[in-house]
């Protein structure tokens, strides 16, 4: 075939000419290319370690981990009357401590008693020897089966209802184990990634994400059990239990991407070690860990002991008031549907004016009234509810921030694991005395078979008093301490002495948390000083 060339005017000098020059530039295009190459990459996407939005993503799956795990944990105070009247009234004694207040009531202590003595203690123990990956699976693990076991117990009408009722405390019993142990782990993770920046907006996030499980469940379970059964109910609580759970995996991954990120980079994380924590350690912790320990159990008493209560307490004393009745379930839940909405805004207020001591007080004072309106006076309870829902959002916002303040950084699991024991006591020993005072209350409501109530308002109301007492002491102790506490964000902090631990390497700093030395993400205790 013809081959046809075609040569444009100057065409082979040109394309030498070219050829010329553009070997001259090559040395000048490779130093370009070596530049290049030295600069730092572009994040790629909010997945990307080094990306600002990274952190946040991690806290994402962090918050969603007790979704699932506040849907199921007030299941029972959302359909009392079923549960009592299924799998209680038909063999409980009439008479005596074990009536059926009583009975009912060990749906909730029981959680609270295995969560401080096990999950817990142990928990924060686990979560700075093993680090967060190993304890997130492991509490996840705990808090599924729990929940399986507790449906399972419903399902097996075969068995008899008082068999039935053994496997389905049973059940709360191992739920315990993992569901408050898991609130371990998301503030250990919030304390790395965001202990120089924004805790409280962290810890806002991480209870506005877990409320809304609370919420749903107050506002939906009670009509999803009318239109199926209890068992369809709390086998509906354990998928979501399995889907919060998958956030941990999603968490793992992330953790890891960092980390392989920062050995990319050049930052050795291979020298970073695990401090071997043992129950020793819990000597190392300070006086105002403890005080603060009591202040959280004595205030929460009046939010979970309560809430387990609210809605049969609205039904029974506002009878004769059908929207109270009729309405009963949303004020009871009004407490969570604050915190989901406003927590957020709350928590980075209340990271810029600092003050949490004070604020701890403001709320714990407050809360008095809200018990007074209720046993003392006819008018709707949702303006109780309200006021309560502005304690609990400045309480969360202020008081769990307070403990990465006030300890060495390689004791935040154990310490949050110790505040966490101290408040479970306290609520599963509340929970019990309020079915003991319920069952030996002055008389009905009238219209009613319900007991009343009075003892149990008075009774949080001293919990209140004792925490608003007890708040004014950890305010003077701070003062005399340096004013951790109350300083605001723009106020300098005094040099505080590292603590002593097994391992000598700061490590990097999650990107963008302000400055300062922190721990790696996905490992505890290092030994960078608080």
């Amino acid at each position: 075939a013809p081959h046809f060339r075609v040569f444009l005017p100057g065409g082979p000098q040109r394309r030498r000419g070219a050829s010329k020059r553009a070997a001259e530039m090559e040395p000048s295009a490779r130093e370009v290319g070596e530049t290049r190459l030295l600069q730092p990459a572009r994040p790629s996407g909010p997945l990307d370690p080094s990306h600002t939005a990274f952190r946040y993503c991690v806290l994402f799956c962090s918050c969603m981990l007790t979704f699932g795990s506040y849907f199921c944990f007030d299941i029972p105070s959302t359909i009392k009357k079923q549960l009592e009247e299924v799998y209680i009234t038909p063999w409980a004694p009439a008479t005596g401590m074990f009536q059926v207040d009583f009975l009912y009531s060990l749906y909730y202590s029981l959680y609270a008693w295995t969560n401080a003595l096990v999950g817990s203690l142990f928990g924060g123990i686990i979560v700075d020897r093993y680090g967060t990956h190993f304890a997130t699976m492991l509490f996840c693990c705990l808090y599924c089966t729990g929940q399986v076991i507790f449906a399972l117990g419903a399902s097996l009408s075969g068995l008899g209802t008082e068999a039935q009722y053994i496997v389905m405390v049973l059940g709360r019993f191992i739920f315990g184990m993992g569901g408050g142990a898991i609130t371990l782990v998301q503030n250990t993770i919030s304390a790395q990634y965001f202990r120089h920046d924004r805790m409280a907006l962290a810890m806002g996030f991480t209870l506005t994400a877990s409320r809304i499980g609370s919420v749903i469940n107050l506002n939906s379970t009670e009509k999803l059990v009318k239109a199926t059964s209890i068992p369809v109910a709390l086998w509906v609580g354990a998928a979501l239990c399995a889907f919060g759970a998958s956030f941990g995996l999603m968490y793992i991954a992330l953790d890891r991407r960092y980390r392989q990120h920062c050995a990319d980079s050049g930052q050795d994380l291979a020298a970073v070690a695990v401090k071997k924590v043992s129950l020793r350690d819990i000597g190392r912790l300070p006086a105002q860990l403890w005080i603060l320990a009591c202040i959280i159990s004595l205030y929460y008493i009046g939010i979970f002991a309560f809430i387990a209560i609210a809605k049969d307490f609205f039904e029974a004393k506002w009878n004769d008031d059908s929207a109270v009745r009729g309405g009963a379930s949303f004020r009871s839940s009004i407490v969570y549907l604050m915190s989901m909405i406003f927590t957020v805004f709350v928590g980075s207020f209340v990271d810029w004016f600092g003050n949490r001591a004070r604020i701890m007080f403001a709320t714990c004072a407050l809360s008095v009234p809200v018990f007074l309106l209720f046993e003392f006076t006819a008018l709707d309870p949702i303006f109780g509810m309200l006021l309560l829902g502005v304690t609990y959002m400045f309480a969360a916002s202020s008081m769990w921030p307070c403990i990465p303040l006030v300890v060495p950084m390689d004791l935040v699991g154990t310490a949050n694991g110790v505040a966490t024991m101290v408040q479970m006591v306290g609520i599963a020993l509340a929970n019990m005395l309020v079915g003991v005072l319920q069952d030996a209350g002055p008389g009905d409501y009238p219209g009613t078979s319900v007991k009343s109530y009075r003892y149990c308002m008075l009774f949080f109301v001293a919990c209140g008093v004792a925490a608003s007492l007890l708040s004014l002491v950890m305010n003077c102790v701070d003062a005399r301490s340096g004013g951790a506490l109350n300083r605001r964000k723009d106020q300098p902090a005094p040099p505080i002495a590292a603590s002593v631990s097994t391992s000598s390497t700061a490590t990097p700093e999650p990107p963008c948390c302000g400055g300062g030395s922190a721990v790696a993400p996905g490992e505890n205790a290092v030994g960078a000083g608080r």
